[in-house]
Order: C-alpha cells, then sequence, then structure tokens
C-alpha cells in the first residue's frame, strides 16, 4: 500500500533528482559494462552498456537511492519494479511496438532491467521540437500504440501512464516513425489469472499517473480499467495534432480539476485547418461518461481514420475549389481589315479563273453565232458574188485557242487591276471619260484578224 505513496504524493512539489549511483566501466554481476548514464528522473536511473560476451548495445534501468532500502515504499518499490520486468517481458513477445526487455536480475545496490537501446527517441522530444505534426503522420504514431494497448488489454494489463515520454520512434527508410509503448512502471493487472508477481493494491482515492493525461475516473481513483488508456491515447494524439493538450493548467492540481468540470478545447481552436470531424472525434474520445466514449480502442482508431481522412478530403476540396476560379482572359486584338479586304479579292480574282477555265471548251459553239464586225458587212455587200453565198468562217482549233488564252489573259488583267486599286475619286472618273472620247478607235480583236486570215485562204 506504501508503495503508491511516492506516486500520489502533491503533483505540484518539485523533485530534486536523486544522486548517481554507479559509474562508467562499471561492471555489473560479471556480464554488462556500464559505459554514460542517459538519464536520471522518476526514480530511476538509466545507463548506456553492453553486454559482455554478446557484445550487444543495452540500456541498463536501476531504482535511484531514495526507492531502495529497508523501508516498506522500498520494497513496494522493488516488487513494482519487478512486475514492470515481467509485464514488458510478457506484452513485447504480443507486439512488436512494445520495448523489448533483454534481462533482470538483482545486483550489489538493487534490482535492474536490460532493455533494447535501439528504441529511438522519446515521442515527447519529438513533438517539442515538431508539434503540431500532419494529421496522417499522428495517425500513423497513434495506431502503432493503440496495437500496443490492445495486446495489453487482452492480456489483463492498463498500462495507466500513457503519454508521449512513455512511447519511443525509430526511423529507417524502410519503416518510418516505428513506435514502441514502453515504462510499465504504473501497470496494473485486471486479470485475476495472470501468472505475476503482483505489486501491493493502490489505495483507494490515491491518483496514479500522470495529471495532464488522467482520465476522470482516473483522478477520482476509480477502480482502473482499460478506459483510462483509452482516454490517456486519445489526450496524446490530441497533443500531436495541436501541440497543446486539451485541459493543460498551470499547476497539476489545477489541470485535474479541469479534467473533471471542463469540456476538452475543440482541437480546431489552436489549428484552424482541422475540420469539424476531427472536433467531433474528440468531442467523444474525452468526453467525461465513459458510457458515451469508445467502447475499445479499435473502435477508437476507426473513428480517429474516418475524421482524417474526412479532413484530407475537405483540403482537398478546398484546394480544387481554389484551383477553378474563373481566371481574367484579356481578348485579343482583331486583325486588320486590309488582311480581310485582300483575302476576298484573291477569292473572287480565283473564282473568275475557275469560271473561264470551266467555258473554254464552249468557245466553238458560241463563236457560231457571232456577228461579223462592221468592215466584214460592207466588203459583203459591195462584192456582188458574195452577197448571194455567204459561208459561216471555220474555227480552227489555233484561233479557240488563242481567243480562250486571250480572254483569260485580260480577265486576269481586269481581276488584278479591280483588286489593286483602289476607288478613284469622281474627278478621276470624269478626266478618265472624257480621255477615252479623245483616244482613237481600238484595234480589231486578233481573234476575229485571224478569222478574215481563214476565210481568206478558204476562198
Amino acid at each position: 500500500m506504501a508503495g503508491d505513496a511516492r506516486i500520489s504524493r502533491d503533483v505540484d512539489a518539485p523533485r530534486a533528482d536523486a544522486s548517481v549511483c554507479h559509474v562508467a566501466t562499471e561492471i555489473l554481476l560479471g556480464r554488462y559494462r556500464l559505459t554514460d548514464v542517459v538519464t536520471v528522473e522518476e526514480g530511476v536511473e538509466i545507463w548506456a552498456g553492453e553486454h559482455l560476451l554478446l557484445k550487444r548495445p543495452a540500456l541498463i534501468k536501476f531504482l535511484t537511492s531514495d526507492e531502495r532500502g529497508d523501508s516498506e515504499a522500498a520494497q513496494a518499490a522493488i516488487e513494482r519494479f519487478r512486475f514492470e520486468a515481467q509485464v514488458s517481458a510478457l506484452l513485447c513477445a504480443r507486439s512488436q511496438h512494445i520495448v523489448t526487455i533483454h534481462d533482470a536480475d538483482v545486483g550489489p545496490s538493487g534490482p535492474f532491467l536490460v532493455i533494447e537501446r535501439d528504441r529511438g527517441v522519446c515521442l515527447a522530444d519529438v513533438l517539442r521540437y515538431d508539434a503540431p505534426l500532419a494529421p496522417a503522420r499522428v495517425l500513423h504514431i497513434v495506431e502503432q500504440i493503440g496495437e500496443a494497448l490492445t495486446a495489453a488489454h487482452h492480456a489483463g494489463i492498463v498500462h495507466r501512464d500513457v503519454r508521449p515520454a512513455n512511447v519511443w520512434i525509430s526511423s529507417s527508410a524502410a519503416v518510418p516513425d516505428f513506435a514502441k509503448l514502453g515504462n510499465f512502471i504504473f501497470a496494473k493487472s485486471i486479470d485475476p489469472r495472470a501468472s505475476l508477481d503482483r505489486p501491493p493494491s493502490s489505495i483507494p482515492g490515491v491518483v496514479v499517473g500522470t495529471p495532464s493525461y488522467m482520465s476522470p475516473e482516473q483522478v477520482l481513483g476509480e477502480v482502473a480499467d482499460p478506459s483510462i488508456d483509452r482516454w490517456a491515447l486519445a489526450v496524446l494524439a490530441y497533443e500531436a495534432l495541436t501541440g497543446a493538450r486539451p485541459f493543460d493548467a498551470e499547476t497539476g492540481s489545477q489541470t485535474m480539476i479541469g479534467v473533471l468540470t471542463r469540456p476538452p478545447t475543440p482541437p480546431s481552436k489552436h489549428r484552424s485547418d482541422l475540420s469539424p470531424a476531427i472536433d467531433a472525434f474528440f468531442e467523444r474520445a474525452l468526453d467525461k461518461e465513459i458510457k458515451r466514449r469508445f467502447s475499445n480502442v479499435r473502435d477508437m482508431l476507426t473513428a480517429l481514420r474516418q475524421a482524417i481522412d474526412d479532413d484530407a478530403v475537405s483540403r482537398a476540396a478546398a484546394v480544387t475549389h481554389a484551383s477553378m476560379q474563373p481566371m481574367a482572359l484579356t481578348p485579343l486584338p482583331p486583325p486588320p481589315a486590309s488582311r480581310w479586304v485582300s483575302v476576298r479579292r484573291a477569292g473572287q480574282a480565283s473564282f473568275v479563273m475557275v469560271a473561264l477555265l470551266a467555258l473554254t471548251p464552249l468557245v466553238p459553239y458560241l463563236m457560231k453565232d457571232a456577228k461579223p464586225t462592221d468592215a466584214q458587212a460592207g466588203a459583203a455587200v459591195s462584192d456582188p458574188a458574195r452577197a448571194g453565198h455567204r459561208p459561216r468562217p471555220a474555227v480552227t482549233a489555233k484561233a479557240t485557242a488563242t481567243a480562250t488564252m486571250s480572254a483569260a489573259t485580260s480577265a486576269s488583267a481586269t481581276t488584278s487591276a479591280t483588286s489593286s486599286a483602289s476607288p478613284p475619286a469622281d474627278g478621276a472618273k470624269r478626266k478618265k471619260t472624257s480621255a477615252k472620247k479623245d483616244q482613237p478607235a481600238a484595234k480589231k480583236d486578233p481573234v476575229f484578224n485571224d478569222l478574215e486570215r481563214s476565210l481568206s485562204n478558204r476562198q
């Protein structure tokens, strides 16, 4: 019973570090060599060392001097230390997320534990420098700790002190953020069938644990059950997501009062980018009533994953909405008008050329009905021999081709002149008309000259 007196002392009182009881290069029971002291805290002294025969590095955990002796409290501490060794050995065989215990024994200065050295860095240090963490990373770490707690609960063990200082994180290229739960010094067996050396039972109403991570029933000193570990795991997840604790106050006593009386601060108050789904998860996980919380670790982790997935969807939707906002586009200036005029005129010229080429085979038929010129008519009247018989002129192939080419050339020249020349002014039109009147009569068309030569040759 007195063993919990150390645990239940005033949580606000400062604790003086115990003096180091061992020295470097010390050989422990002929098996381990101590090299460097790692930490002295919470009634324990941890040294780095190695196994002399196996050459395996290890951490060696001792009780400090104030936890040893012949007093009832010292004996209770030794029994609890032994219980931690048995629980850790039992659970590390059931879950890879429990810190491994390699050995346990009693040396000249008292009992000691040999634990794995490559357990990583303390999660409390990670949060001190990196918090708040990304939601996906928090979920990855919390799921591993949840697996360790599930193994413990199935074995009838309640940890009673789940917090970042008792979680270690190691990383490698293959497995980033590999988490392990350790320090079962405050653990309690709730399975009477377990073959463990049970430490003295806690006094009813005695506080066991760390105030910031205690559940209401733990603060009240009620019977321990797995619900207090689920509460502490939710507080740990809250702290990793926000960098703050939901009920922290200036002192441990005020913190415990807040656990009993105040609702948790929504995580979105500390971190505005978190969605309402995450707020709703912690509202349920940290409810004052046990019946309103999650009934097991598996259900709690499933709900946390769903909340974080919903949060990720909300973030993606916000990014998509921002990327789909309309952009202000500057209209292109219209092309110059002269360009379109040139294209239109070129199209007209092409149409005329195609039409002329299509009409070329019809030229002989059109020439049959051609009327003679005034000179030809006069010659026919003056010659009585020709007046009675006027044969139709024969149109040769050479004449037809010449006429076709001449007409095409004339049409092309006319089209080009029309396309390139701008409309003349009224004065220019009058000058052009008067100039035409003064010009002599135009020469005969070469086509008809050829016809006349053909007729003369035939006569």
